[in-house]
């Protein structure tokens, strides 16, 4: 029962598959939409697990008083009600453009057992008692939807739900068959009555207190390092158009404790509808917050020595290694390991473009020989512009990023080894960068963020596209008991 319980839980909360807190700009820096296969998908799995539920449902025991004739007044119950073999076999799932979500399902059948018992009023108290069975038909269930911001949080409103019992046959065996169909339309109401409270009452519960319980404990950030945090929550309210969902999200990083960047979001409009079920759509303002947060911190700058330059590099840092192309560093300081620092000097850019992405980024790139006594002595200062081209990809449930080499410029800033022309080191620093440094900040990215997907649900042949202006992440999902 929990396991059912559960995952009816997790089916609903596809309806709403991204975190959502408080307003707090305009424009997204991510944006989350479902479309119609997605909705479709949330629909199938939910209307699974309440027909599990539904099943061997019990209903309430009735009692009350009739007059009949010959026998006079009676007192009668009816109990042991069962609900069995339940089926759904034409559902739907619709947005209501600015409203939420409307679920109908319609020809619902099921099978109900009752027992019922008879005793006159007055003596001599004759009694009996006898079976009912009941065929349900055509019987239909609408529900609707809307979301709320409850203290920060998602929480699903349920705004209405309207069963109506079509066909209800009663069906008496092993009893006084007379006395029952003396007062069959009062049992016809009763019945029905609680078989529309008892299919409600579940269908409440399991939204109203399992599943906003469950949406009250995602945690609306992602910690990134200890140095920064990832915010998920709305930018402004979620949009239901027609066949999709989107919502908005911040997309923003943070640097901790809680400090934000100076930057504003773009407008920008992801996909909304296609044949995939979920369209994840990522501006650049969350790179470029992210290397607001990240330099910010200190952290866009590094020392690279020796041992970490790996040995099947064409690069080595040592002076030998670069005497053929910069003799005046080998004759003062021949045979001598080195050691090179970077630091950007401003807050890289990201642009996202239909060829892809790309990240520009100034800094300088500080070159030091380690002398015998372990001594870092500086030999000389580049300034640099370096653009890189980016990929991103999925793997399990995470968004990472990759650079790669693409262009870069050099000038001498300082020398202590004398005057030269970067250019004649020009091929030894453009190997340092594709195979030491972009490494080096590709582990960096290699951790990525977290899909905010609900758990259990995971994504199917994720594709990737590249558009002006975003990224796409377009995928399927699958349920995963």
């Amino acid at each position: 029962q929990r396991r059912v319980r559960g995952r009816f839980i997790l089916a609903l909360s596809l309806l709403i598959v991204t975190v959502i807190v408080t307003v707090r700009s305009t424009n997204p820096g991510i944006q989350t939409t479902l479309t119609q296969n997605g909705l479709n998908f949330a629909k199938t799995i939910a209307l699974e697990i309440l027909n599990k539920k539904l099943q061997n449902l019990d209903l309430p025991r009735e009692e009350g008083e009739a007059h009949v004739p010959v026998l006079g007044r009676i007192e009668w119950d009816v109990y042991d009600g069962v609900v069995q073999n339940i089926k759904f076999p034409i559902s739907s799932i619709q947005i209501e453009p600015g409203q939420g979500f409307y679920i109908a399902v319609q020809g619902i059948a099921a099978d109900i057992e009752m027992r019922w018992h008879y005793r006159r009023a007055d003596w001599p108290h004759i009694s009996g008692s006898g079976k009912l069975s009941i065929d349900l038909a055509t019987t239909s269930i609408e529900i609707r939807l809307g979301v709320s911001d409850v203290a920060g949080k998602p929480s699903l409103i349920v705004q209405s739900v309207v069963i109506d019992i079509g066909h209800l046959s009663i069906h008496d065996s092993g009893g006084a068959s007379w006395l029952y169909n003396l007062f069959i339309d009062v049992l016809k109401g009763l019945i029905t009555r609680d078989i529309e409270k008892a299919i409600e009452g579940v269908i409440r519960n399991e939204i109203d207190n399992n599943l906003n319980k469950l949406l009250s404990n995602i945690p609306v950030n992602q910690n990134i390092a200890n140095i920064a945090e990832l915010e998920l929550g709305l930018s402004s309210s979620p949009l239901f158009g027609s066949g999709y969902a989107t919502f908005p999200e911040l997309g923003e990083f943070v640097l901790l404790p809680n400090r934000a960047s100076p930057y504003a979001p773009p407008p920008f409009q992801g996909i909304v509808s296609s044949s995939y079920m979920l369209e994840l759509s990522i501006s650049p303002y969350l790179l470029d917050t992210a290397s607001w947060a990240f330099f910010t911190a200190g952290y866009m700058q590094g020392t690279i020595k020796a041992d970490q330059v790996p040995a099947n590099s064409p690069v080595q840092f040592n002076t030998s290694s670069w005497s053929p192309f910069l003799p005046a560093l080998y004759q003062k300081y021949p045979n001598y390991l080195m050691q090179v620092t970077l630091k950007a000097d401003a807050v890289p850019t990201a642009t996202f473009s239909a060829s892809g992405v790309t990240v520009t980024g100034t800094g300088e790139i500080d070159i030091f020989v380690v002398l015998a006594n372990k001594e870092v002595v500086p030999a000389f200062t580049l300034g640099v512009t370096l653009s890189a081209t980016g990929t991103a990809s999925v793997s399990g449930q995470k968004i990472s990023g990759k650079l790669m080499y693409l262009s870069d410029s050099f000038y001498l800033k300082a020398s202590y080894i004398g005057p030269f022309n970067p250019a004649n080191i020009e091929t030894l620093l453009k190997f340092a960068l594709s195979g030491v440094v972009i490494p080096y900040l590709n582990n960096y990215l290699a951790p990525g963020f977290t899909i905010p997907l609900i758990d259990g649900v995971e994504v199917i042949d994720p594709v990737i596209s590249y558009n002006n202006g975003f990224i796409e992440l377009s995928t399927n999902l699958n349920y995963v008991a």
